[in-house]
């Protein structure tokens, strides 16, 4: 279904995306705040589950549709993303802390070639096995806030573990 609702622009309305021919961000106007809390309550109508999936790629659409910098892979990310070519999920509870995306455990340990080592563990990563980008918090410092990064992951990955939890 994300393709198909992705084609029609119902994956994320909350902003045109220019950058892209979507084929939906035209005159219509039909974007915004109010424009994505109507796609959403409409398919929670249809199928919660699958609003809760359209949901977590939103949530990585947004940071990288604020942060992407011009850069061509984040640029191709936010586009399969928003067109629903493929999922995208957010990954910030943790087990000892839980949802607190200004103090997280994981740790992002700076690497001589400009990258980070990310050691940790996240929990109820909706979408994270079916994912081709995922959207992550960690802490250089963990516990620090000032220390939080927002990351960005092409999925899979080496080293990168996901498992699909049994909730019916």
């Amino acid at each position: 279904w994300i393709p198909d609702f992705g084609a029609k622009g119902y994956i994320s309305r909350a902003r045109r995306f220019e950058q892209f021919d979507l084929g939906w961000n035209g005159p219509d106007d039909y974007v915004g705040l109010t424009a994505d809390l109507v796609r959403a309550i409409a398919m929670d109508q249809f199928n919660p589950q699958f609003n809760m999936g359209a949901g977590a790629t939103v949530l990585a659409i947004n940071p990288l549709a604020e942060h992407h910098e011009n850069q061509p892979h984040r640029l191709e990310a936010l586009r399969q993303m928003v067109s629903g070519e493929v999922a995208g999920c957010i990954m910030i509870t943790e087990p000892e802390v839980g949802s607190d995306a200004v103090r997280p455990l994981t740790r992002a340990d700076p690497q001589e070639d400009g990258s980070f080592l990310i050691t940790g563990e996240k929990i109820y990563t909706t979408n994270a096995p079916k994912s081709k980008w995922g959207v992550f918090y960690a802490a250089t410092e963990p516990g620090n806030s000032k220390t939080v990064m927002q990351g960005f992951i092409e999925m899979p990955t080496e080293g990168l573990k996901t498992e699909r939890v049994g909730i019916p």
